[in-house]
């Protein structure tokens, strides 16, 4: 007797992640499961003994006793024979009665073993069983030769030949029923799992890139732990590759982490009634300015490529429901236009003279030590702000551009008394542009009085600051005028050489006619010439600043 089938051993998969152990290991024991519901158990050895009283034959046949003639005794029959045929394409045996001549059987018991009809059609390469009454003749000539057994057929044929009671074709096909249902359900989960392994790989392969191109964005040594939502707002605020490159250099802090530095945001936080805010961040103090929107513009371009001791420092950032977070180095003293036009502590000459050098330092950078230049195109008091030290720091690029040249727009925006007459008739954008609302700023150091005064009482539209220091100095009377245009809060205390050197420098600045204004770096040069007259200067010549 064969020896029953031995199941195969699933081979280990060589997967990279835990995860296809577990999707594939079910659908290998799935697929072994019906091959070996399809093997029937041998027991014991009593299917062999078919000279004795074998009734019951667990695989499906049995020997029966029939009595011999005359002699009153029981004689014992062998087990009928039976010859596995399987026709030739060109055999010409393509019917069981056909089969059956030319084995030397009978046509019923071929008919009846075989659950077969007279018509019936035999197939090539289909096996049948033929019972034997006797030996089948020898004419091999009329037999071709039987071609290699098919997968599906060689595995029917290692099972016992069952009896006539139980046809063997109609067990055959049960047994191929269910091992090509249990190989279909088990390639199925196997080509599941395998989708859907490859699918999770998919999406871990692109969150680990995704990752690290935010990683790239936003260098690790920010000690800070993002929420998922944060990162996908910075980077979905990102636009454009100048800004990109910009914000890499930058911190990105959580909302929670700005929320508690300005103790949510508080009113009482709130510097003056601007969107900035006073917050504490790791002892140090800065400033959160709140920028309705989510997608990052000049200001994060410029002040995340730039480095200047004169321009306000941009930390870092924060994107959060659509609003953007800025946080900027803290300027303890607040505006310029806060300490020339508040009723704060007035500052002093030499104070006056160091905010206009810083302020033209920063301007010089950016005019001409940056790639691409840039224009301020917003440059006014209150966007000076004063550090500790009084020291001034250019801050607000929310309009900054870069410039290469003379360039024109049909958008002019800006401060009234601070934009040129050029930018408000043609539109006309280049270095002139900061240099005219420089020497306006200056002539606010000088005075003391606003860039766009009030209305007078009497009605009328006033002269702005500019047009009243050209008309003063063209139609007034020298010196005196001088004197009525300097700040009443000085009382005096300063060079008359130096202050009429900024004064003819301011008028300068404010010439209607570009072409006659100075460059920033011929500005810087100039009040470094009075600077330096003025730290030479004896101050007791001139009394102190109260």
């Amino acid at each position: 007797m064969p020896e029953p089938p031995h199941h195969g051993r699933a081979g280990r998969p060589a997967a990279c992640h835990r995860l296809f152990f577990f999707l594939l290991a079910p659908a290998a024991l799935i697929m072994l499961l019906p091959p070996a519901a399809a093997q029937q158990p041998y027991e014991a050895n009593a299917q062999t003994d078919c000279y004795t009283n074998n009734g019951s034959s667990v695989l499906g046949y049995t020997c029966r006793r029939r009595g011999s003639g005359g002699g009153g005794g029981n004689a014992t029959q062998a087990c009928d024979a039976y010859l596995a045929f399987r026709s030739a394409p060109a055999g010409g045996y393509s019917s069981p009665i056909s089969v059956s001549y030319l084995l030397n059987a009978t046509a019923p018991a071929v008919l009846d073993a075989n659950s077969l009809t007279d018509d019936s059609t035999v197939y090539p390469f289909t096996t049948m069983l033929v019972p034997l009454k006797g030996p089948p003749p020898t004419h091999k000539h009329n037999m071709a030769p039987a071609p290699a057994p098919a997968p599906a057929a060689a595995a029917s044929d290692q099972q016992p030949a069952p009896a006539a009671t139980t046809p063997t074709s109609r067990r055959s096909s049960s047994i191929s029923w269910r091992v090509m249902f249990g190989a279909g359900v088990g390639c199925g989960v196997l080509v599941s799992g395998a989708v859907l392994a490859l699918l999770l790989l998919w999406r871990w392969r692109r969150r680990r890139g995704h990752d690290r191109s935010r990683n790239q964005l936003f260098p690790p040594n920010n000690n800070v732990v993002l929420s998922s939502s944060e990162k996908y707002g910075v980077a979905k605020a990102v636009d454009g590759a100048d800004v990109r490159d910009a914000v890499a250099s930058l911190t990105v802090y959580e909302y929670g982490e700005l929320e508690r530095a300005t103790e949510g945001f508080a009113e009482e936080r709130r510097i003056g009634g601007s969107s900035v805010y006073r917050a504490v961040i790791d002892g140090d103090e800065a400033a959160v300015k709140r920028v309705a929107g989510g997608v990052l513009g000049a200001e994060v371009a410029v002040l995340g490529r730039v480095n200047h001791s004169c321009l306000v420092r941009l930390r870092g950032l924060c994107v959060h429901r659509g609003d953007t977070h800025l946080v900027f180095e803290f300027a303890r003293n607040g505006a310029l236009s806060d300490r020339l036009h508040g009723g704060g502590r007035a500052l002093g000459w030499e104070q006056r003279v160091q905010v206009a050098f810083d302020v033209a330092d920063g301007l010089n950078y950016l005019h001409n030590y940056t790639s691409p230049p840039y224009v301020h195109k917003d440059l006014k008091s209150s966007n000076v702000l004063l550090d500790a030290a009084l020291r001034a720091k250019v801050s607000n690029f929310g309009l900054a551009r870069a410039v290469v040249g003379a360039q024109m727009t049909r958008h002019v925006v800006g401060t009234e008394g601070y934009m040129a007459p050029e930018y408000l008739e043609h539109g006309l954008i280049g270095p002139h542009l900061d240099v005219f609302a420089f020497g306006v700023v200056l002539l606010e150091l000088l005075s003391g009085k606003e860039a766009a005064p009030p209305p007078p009482a009497r009605g009328g539209a006033p002269l702005l600051l500019w047009q009243e220091a050209e008309r003063l100095l063209v139609d007034g009377d020298g010196g005196g005028a001088r004197e009525v245009f300097m700040d009443a809060r000085l009382r005096g205390d300063y060079p008359m050489d130096a202050a009429l050197a900024l004064l003819g420098l301011a008028l300068r600045c404010v010439a209607r006619e570009p072409r006659a204004r100075p460059s920033m770096g011929e500005v810087l040069l100039a009040l470094s010439a009075v600077y330096g007259c003025t730290l030479q200067h004896d101050t007791s010549s001139y009394g102190s600043t109260r």
